[in-house]
């Protein structure tokens, strides 16, 4: 009977020991999508946007009518 009880113990340390590093395993994923996120925000939303020629597109940048955005 004390067998059995002691292997029981230990099946449910395992599997609690395996919930808390799944756990860990899920939230550095998320902390590491949130980070992305963030730096995108933070990258603002005129990054890399080129205006040239003259034309009837306004540009993002300085409102100047221009003829291509990229």
């Amino acid at each position: 009977m004390k067998l059995k009880l002691k292997l029981a113990f230990l099946a449910m340390c395992v599997c609690v020991l395996i919930c808390v590093c799944a756990s860990k395993k899920k939230e550095a994923i998320t902390d590491s999508l949130q980070l992305m996120n963030i730096e995108a925000l933070a990258s603002g939303e005129t990054g890399g946007v080129k205006c040239t020629g003259v034309g009837s597109v306004e540009c993002p940048i300085n409102d100047w009518k221009v003829y291509y955005i990229w």
